[in-house]
């Protein structure tokens, strides 16, 4: 029974090892054929950049990365949609445009919450250096 419970804790270690190779190979194909991906990537540095320059709080710089976080996410997202409508039609299709369309409103509202978010974390800040 006990080489039964380590067999599984080894296998959810070997799954989990496999899970984050997949991953990590999503984000770097991503990266690849994205160029959004790499905007959004300048526009973080700066970010993060700027928001340790001005001397951010812990607590702020927490929502800076969890924005930048999620806008990262919402854009993978993105890409996966539009990669597996592609991959269902090559043809103009009213359903897929509509996909495409819905997966880009996504990212932009989420982008549009970021800066506005961004824009009111930052005012203090600058205003008071």
């Amino acid at each position: 029974m006990k080489q039964k419970s380590q067999d599984k804790k080894e296998n959810i270690i070997i799954h989990t090892f496999h899970s984050t190779i997949y991953s990590l190979e999503g984000i770097y194909s991503a990266l690849k054929e994205e160029r959004s991906l790499h905007l959004y990537l300048g526009c973080a540095i700066v970010i993060i950049a700027m928001a340790f320059f001005l001397h951010f709080r812990w607590e702020d710089l927490e929502i800076v990365f969890f924005l930048l976080a999620l806008i990262l996410v919402v854009e993978l997202l993105n890409t996966a949609l539009e990669n597996v409508v592609d991959l269902v039609t090559k043809e103009k299709n009213p359903l897929a445009k509509k996909a495409k369309d819905c997966g880009s409103a996504a990212t932009f509202v989420i982008v549009v919450i970021g800066i506005t978010k961004g824009i009111l974390l930052f005012i203090p800040y600058i205003w008071r250096s």
